[in-house]
């Protein structure tokens, strides 16, 4: 390869990782604007179920939001971009000629780069948050051991709607503290898409500011999590009694049994395990 060709190729590389900024300032951009309605109805909404006069939100809680965005997206432009320049670079070490070089990329982008994004740092670790079948969390860590791959749209639809709905539960948060609630109960939903560790925490109350919080927060925040908050007074007048939440954790299990594969071993042994977990399981 010519110094001539090996300076095109570097021109290249350049271009190929500017235009993926270019594509993430662009969806940045525009996911803005929608986070931000989305943490602002979720504020009013609040101020509602608690009866709350809706003065000045405030943009605090936006931070939680953004500060996760901000990973994820570097995540996926820089496996696209790398799909490509991990090739320029390969073709520089091995001296590959320059219109070598150049074949290899055209297939890559007829291949449809792109239009689909891998994941997958394999043998990188990464924090999750534990559940137990009575709702219990820890902090653990998970060895990635494979790499997954999505269509764009696909990771682009579930980006956007896991990043609104995280910023709509912040407005929540945010108008519940200063509303005075000393924390909020985890409101799962009914149906057969609801994972069992998010049907765990049905019910359960988090007070701000504690460890179990955060982590309660960061399950609601996983992609996809449809759960929401409910405000928590702290007065039997105005919160649901305990017993309700057990009645339907055990109920919304039983149902989830009777709808699951038998092969799914891990699900059914812990949808069993919410049930044995409450109270109400014998009734």
């Amino acid at each position: 390869m010519s110094p001539t060709d090996e300076e095109v190729l570097k021109a290249l590389t350049e271009y190929i990782t500017k235009r993926t900024d270019q594509a993430k300032q662009n969806l940045v951009s525009i996911l803005s604007q929608y986070v931000s309605t989305a943490y602002f109805i979720g504020g009013e909404i609040a101020a509602k179920e608690i009866g709350s006069r809706a003065g000045p939100l405030g943009i605090q809680g936006l931070e939680s939001v953004i500060t996760k965005l901000g990973p994820r997206l570097d995540n996926t432009f820089g496996a696209l971009g790398s799909e490509l320049t991990d090739t320029i670079g390969g073709g520089l070490k091995n001296g590959w000629s320059f219109d070598h070089v150049k074949k290899a990329l055209a297939e890559q982008i007829n291949a449809g780069w792109g239009k689909s994004i891998s994941f997958g740092d394999i043998g990188g670790v990464r924090k999750i948050v534990n559940v137990a079948p009575d709702g219990s969390l820890s902090w653990g860590e998970k060895t990635i051991t494979q790499s997954i791959r999505l269509p764009s749209d696909v990771y682009a639809e579930t980006l956007a709607r896991t990043t609104m709905k995280q910023a709509y539960s912040e407005g929540h948060f945010t108008r519940y503290q200063a509303a005075g609630c000393p924390g909020w109960v985890y409101i799962s939903v009914a149906d057969e898409r609801t994972r069992p560790k998010h049907l765990a925490l049905h019910g359960r109350i988090f007070l701000f500011g504690t460890d179990e919080e955060a982590m309660a927060r960061e399950v609601m925040a996983e992609y996809n999590c449809r759960c929401r908050p409910k405000a928590y007074f702290d007065d039997p007048k105005l919160d649901a009694p305990a017993e309700e939440y057990h009645q339907e954790r055990a109920a919304w299990a039983k149902q989830a049994l009777d709808e699951i594969p038998s092969g799914a071993t891990d699900q059914i042994s812990f949808l069993k395990g919410i049930i044995r977990a409450s109270p109400v399981a014998a009734a």
